[in-house]
């Protein structure tokens, strides 16, 4: 008799003994099963909490739809069986892949690699090996020039992203008077806003309050080194273009003070620049521009002077409170050496050569050699007169000059074209044609 018959009850084989039964906490999902919910043909609805059997063997997923002896068919990911060898997964071959046989690859080019700030330092490189920054805007390079009192160094300006010089002061404790003096300079240079005047970008302090400005990156080759390979014709220009700068300074009521080969700057492309405003001389009768900038009379030492010797004027030697004139006469000088090739003052005795009375300030007459223009000659030794009030002025002289350089131009045009004719009608009369080379 089964026990159906006897009217036995069948357990129900998804029921839980009450005594294993364990509640799981609220909002801790069922593992384990696809499906939470019981089967409605089976077990009727319940309001009580899902209830998970726990066996001794660890195994959580008795007592829903997942059943132990029959377990999920392992992932396509899962462990080959033992005695097989795994496959080694193949990757395709990209497009990059080797060409056929027979083939020639195509040749691949490498863009240029931009240079690091980490790399060694080479001529005109930016590097970070200097761990000075101003403010953080600022990486330094080389040092392009060193005077006395300060130093312009080369450095790329990361905000903007370009090359630009800065100029401080050596010292790491400047004085007072160190600090005013260039200041004073970075104000003077930043307000005569002309060509051949360098042009101020930032004046500003570092992290330790010691003043710097930065300034247009300027490439190119002093006077100095191109008065030993340049022709005439372009020193004579170059030269033009500086007495045209000074002319401007001078109408903004500025004396240079310090004009010498070695603050003249020729670019590759034909500028020309005037260096180093540290020493000029703001005059009284100064307009709104420059006004309120002091003058530096006094600041210097006794046994000092502003300027160098050998292209300064004599009055310049015993008064720093020179005039216009004192400028010309270093003009004077520039254009000595232009014509004559050697400077107007020896520089073993230029102190004494500047005072001296005796001195021929004619370049005509020291080197006959040299072809030197009559107007040229006269010029120049105008220029460089003792006397002052017989300098001309700095627009006159680059007049002359660009006077001189016109005619030059046209009497070499002249000749270009009369060779020209010549060999024309010799052509012509070579030819038979005597009509058209007469």
């Amino acid at each position: 008799m089964s026990p159906k018959d006897d009217g036995e009850q069948t357990p129900n084989p998804f029921e839980t003994p009450p005594d294993t039964l364990v509640t799981p906490p609220t909002g801790v999902p069922q593992l384990g099963s696809r499906r939470t919910t019981p089967r409605a043909a089976t077990n009727p609805p319940s309001t009580t909490s899902p209830q998970i059997r726990v066996r001794s063997s660890g195994n959580l997923f008795e007592g829903s739809d997942h059943d132990d002896t029959n377990p999920r068919p392992p992932s396509r990911a899962s462990t080959p069986p033992a005695g097989t060898r795994p496959k080694t997964p193949t990757v395709p071959p990209s497009r990059a892949a080797t060409p056929p046989a027979g083939t020639r690859p195509k040749p691949t080019t490498t863009p240029p690699r931009r240079p690091s700030f980490a790399e060694p330092a080479r001529t005109g490189s930016i590097i970070a090996d200097d761990p000075t920054t101003m403010s953080g805007k600022y990486v330094f390079g080389e040092a392009l020039g060193r005077g006395g009192m300060g130093e312009v160094m080369l450095a790329h300006d990361r905000q903007i992203g370009r090359d630009v010089a800065v100029k401080r002061l050596r010292t790491g404790s400047p004085t007072e008077d160190e600090t005013s003096r260039f200041l004073r300079e970075a104000r003077i240079q930043a307000r005569l806003d002309h060509p051949a005047i360098v042009p101020v970008y930032e004046l500003s302090k570092d992290e330790l309050g010691r003043p710097y400005f930065s300034m247009k990156r300027v490439a190119g080759r002093t006077l100095t080194q191109v008065l030993e390979v340049g022709t005439r014709q372009r020193l004579l220009r170059a030269f033009a273009d500086v007495c045209r700068a000074i002319d401007f300074a001078h109408s903004r009521g500025i004396v240079h003070r310090d004009l010498k080969p070695a603050n003249i700057v020729l670019g590759e492309f034909g500028e020309v620049y005037v260096l180093d405003w540290g020493v000029a001389r703001v005059l009284e009768d100064a307009g709104f521009v420059v006004g309120d900038i002091d003058t530096m009379e006094g600041s210097a030492p006794a046994d000092s002077t502003l300027g160098t010797p050998g292209y300064m004027a004599p009055e310049q030697l015993d008064d720093p409170d020179v005039t216009r004139a004192a400028d010309i006469y270093s003009l004077g000088t520039l254009l000595f050496e232009i014509l004559s090739g050697e400077p107007f003052h020896p520089a073993a005795q230029a102190i004494e050569s500047t005072r001296s009375s005796t001195l021929s300030t004619s370049p005509a007459a020291r080197r006959p050699d040299r072809a030197i223009a009559p107007e040229l000659d006269a010029l120049c030794s105008v220029m460089l007169s003792r006397k002052p009030g017989v300098r001309p002025t700095a627009r006159w002289s680059a007049d002359r000059i660009e006077e001189y350089l016109d005619g030059d131009r046209d009497t070499a045009s002249r000749r270009a074209m009369a060779n020209e004719m010549v060999w024309t009608a010799r052509a012509a009369f070579d030819s038979g044609r005597r009509p058209e080379a007469m």
